[in-house]
């Protein structure tokens, strides 16, 4: 591709995700009952978007997705980052702060010339400040666009009624495993949703990696190929 993805919302993600569903949908190869949505990280939160919206979609695998906004998964996301290299309650507490001020000044829309000067350049080297790294001009904008059009997963997944399966690893740092798995549960039956599985693999991460970097969680691949065939193709 060659697109710009930091010029795009969330929403205008979700677009470009139907767009490619219509376009798979009118191939004679392709049998358009049985197309879903995958959606790993923040493409969980895509996944959510497309699935509430297309009342056609077969399934949406949704694998590391938070059930929180983006704020609540860039405060858990730093404290427990740092958290997992050891930092104590006074780091984190600055880690946090700084957080704040960077969704502070993009709920308003601080110019980019002024962040620099006012929140960035002041927490160079201080913790959490290489949560996000050196945030150019372009990062910032996409920043600002998505905070200027916050994406809330629970009226979202209260809509979703398709079948769905939600993957996650237990020592996830990035993403609150047990509380999005609740907000799940809970918003997928507001929907009336009764074809909902949850599963956390023990000690995998936010890849649902475990103990080998490069390899999945025992049971992982098995678990989505195993859904999708009874799903798509109905008992073996």
């Amino acid at each position: 591709s060659n697109g710009e993805w930091l010029a795009q919302s969330f929403f205008d993600r979700a677009d470009e995700a139907m767009a490619a569903l219509a376009w798979l949908r009118d191939r004679d190869e392709i049998d358009a009952a049985r197309t879903g949505a995958w959606g790993h990280s923040q493409g969980g939160w895509i996944a959510q978007i497309v699935a509430a919206r297309d009342e056609r979609l077969a399934f949406a695998l949704i694998n590391s997705g938070p059930g929180v906004d983006v704020i609540a998964q860039d405060l858990y996301g730093v404290e427990h980052t740092l958290r997992r290299r050891g930092a104590g309650d006074d780091e984190v507490a600055q880690a946090v702060a700084y957080m704040d001020r960077i969704h502070a000044a993009a709920t308003t829309s601080m110019p980019y010339s002024t962040l620099v000067t006012e929140v960035l350049e002041p927490a160079r080297g201080t913790p959490g400040f290489d949560y996000f790294g050196e945030v150019d001009a372009a990062h910032w904008d996409f920043f600002v666009q998505n905070m200027g059009q916050p994406y809330q997963p629970i009226p979202a997944l209260e809509r979703i009624t398709c079948p769905v399966l939600a993957l996650f690893g237990e020592c996830d740092t990035l993403v609150p495993v047990d509380e999005s798995a609740r907000i799940f549960r809970n918003a997928l039956a507001k929907a009336g949703n009764d074809d909902v599985t949850i599963r956390v693999f023990p000690g995998a991460d936010h890849r649902i990696r475990a103990d080998d970097p490069d390899g999945f969680a025992d049971g992982y691949l098995e678990t989505m190929t195993a859904w999708l065939r009874e799903r798509m193709m109905g008992p073996q």
